[in-house]
């Protein structure tokens, strides 16, 4: 069985990788093993892990923001069952609307 993590490289508009690298790491248990990896391959490839955005979310009660969405668990309005979803951060939709004001 392989043990590899999981991880989704998103590149910044215009920029090239690795200069604006932005990742999730998605796993079912030892997420503080997945974060110690994850900072053993970055200082590998010498590239540096911003710390005060780094953390470890504990799904589905936690809820996260990533390139201007938020993703994590939603109910259902007709049947009130839960699913997962993105929607647009709030921080996101208050930069729209100040932008759609002025």
């Amino acid at each position: 069985m392989r043990r590899e993590l999981h991880v989704r490289f998103c590149e910044g508009g215009g920029v090239r990788f690795p200069s604006a690298t932005r990742l999730v790491i998605c796993c079912r248990a030892r997420a503080d093993e997945a974060l110690v990896a994850m900072r053993s391959m970055m200082s590998r490839l010498k590239l540096t892990v911003n710390e005060s955005k780094t953390r470890v979310c504990r799904l589905p009660e936690e809820k996260f923001d990533f390139l201007g969405y938020t993703f994590g668990r939603c109910y259902s309005p007709k049947t009130g069952r839960a699913y997962w979803d993105t929607i647009p951060s709030q921080k996101r939709v208050q930069r729209l609307c100040k932008s759609i004001s002025e």
